[in-house]
């Protein structure tokens, strides 16, 4: 049996490139010969770049370019040179494939997933992530993959359900994603825990690095993806009430600090870099799904700045799962309330069980 596992391996995102090693970890602790297979570099953007289609647009993405560049060049570097170090040192990678050589590489099963990569922008429309052109004999299984959306132009919907059929063993994340699938093909779609949940916390610390400009030695951390109008702001506000400064790292780009209220300093963190960053927060406040789970599986009091969009709802089902809804916020306010952790783990155990039990199930039937 050989397992190749088809994501969003390669994306600057803290989150994207932990769930892909997570679920290379998990099925190699299970005695399973697993890869993720080295295709595509989707949310790996370009450091720079130009936009051609109007003279206007041209000139003003030159200057920003140029300014840019000088700004940020050494540090954002920096950063993709540590994002590249936990691939080669963390991840099972061969050499880059084409979409037609997935085929030939001998894998007798493909996982798809996790991650949004079902999301019709998000995956740019490749087919490769629904495993369209995988021949029969080799056994196709979804993982825990998203939509992000709840609505799909007609064409679209009509290839989605030809594509999901032919699916061997079909999982998503959200109740949401289930009633997608149900919609579009009549399967059903069993709703299993991300990836990074099947793994245990000690999982995490053996890959976990200090970060190498160093943090303050207490802190609260602000991790935002896509921006958010107020998560900063009440962090900032939380660390004058306790007299901590505040680390911002937004959309896992270059992480600023405040000491109330003032940026002190920048730097880049790296997948190993950010699990350190989450760990050793005295508090967390986040809009990110990854955000959240990492301040469940470390047990760091948090609060959620909800997004109010249609990805949420994977967050939305992961708090109502643990029991922590309440830790999501409307508006400007940080809830310091107790958690009761050992409740959380008890449900985050049930949840691994079942995520290791649909793959563990449909593994061994292949």
């Amino acid at each position: 049996m050989k397992i190749g596992i088809l994501t969003f391996h390669h994306s600057l995102n803290c989150g994207a490139a932990l769930q892909a090693w997570a679920l290379q970890a998990h099925l190699r602790k299970c005695g399973h010969n697993a890869s993720i297979v080295n295709y595509g570099k989707i949310g790996w953007p370009c450091k720079y770049y130009l936009r051609c289609d109007s003279l206007r647009r041209f000139i003003g993405s030159f200057y920003k370019g140029f300014f840019t560049f000088f700004r940020t060049f050494a540090i954002e570097s920096y950063r993709r040179h540590l994002y590249r170090r936990f691939m080669r040192e963390q991840m099972a990678l061969g050499d880059a494939v084409k979409k037609d050589e997935i085929n030939k590489s001998g894998y007798t099963h493909l996982i798809v997933g996790s991650d949004q990569v079902w999301h019709s922008v998000i995956n740019e429309g490749d087919d490769a992530y629904f495993l369209a052109d995988v021949p029969d004999g080799v056994k196709r299984i979804s993982y825990a993959p998203s939509f992000g959306v709840d609505e799909f132009d007609q064409k679209l919907e009509q290839k989605m359900a030809g594509w999901l059929a032919r699916f061997d063993a079909l999982s998503v994340r959200e109740p949401q994603g289930a009633e997608i699938v149900k919609r579009l093909c009549g399967r059903y779609a069993a709703v299993v825990c991300d990836p990074t949940l099947l793994l245990k916390r000690a999982d995490y610390e053996v890959i976990e690095r200090a970060p190498r400009f160093g943090l303050p030695q207490k802190y609260i951390a602000v991790y935002t993806v896509c921006g958010h109008p107020w998560a900063e702001s009440a962090a900032i506000g939380l660390g004058k009430k306790m007299g901590l400064p505040v680390v911002h790292l937004p959309g896992g780009q270059l992480a600023r600090w405040y000491l109330p209220g003032k940026a002190k300093r920048v730097t880049a963190l790296g997948p190993a870099e950010w699990l350190w960053f989450i760990h050793h927060a005295e508090y967390v406040v986040t809009n990110s799904f990854h955000g959240t789970v990492f301040s469940l599986v470390y047990h760091r009091p948090f609060t959620v700045a909800l997004n109010v969009k249609p990805s949420d709802a994977r967050m939305l089902s992961l708090l109502e799962g643990v029991g922590l809804i309440s830790r999501v916020e409307h508006s400007e306010r940080v809830d310091c309330v107790d958690v009761d952790w050992g409740m959380v783990d008890k449900r985050i155990w049930e949840m691994q069980k079942g995520g290791a039990d649909f793959l563990a199930d449909n593994l061994m039937h292949g």
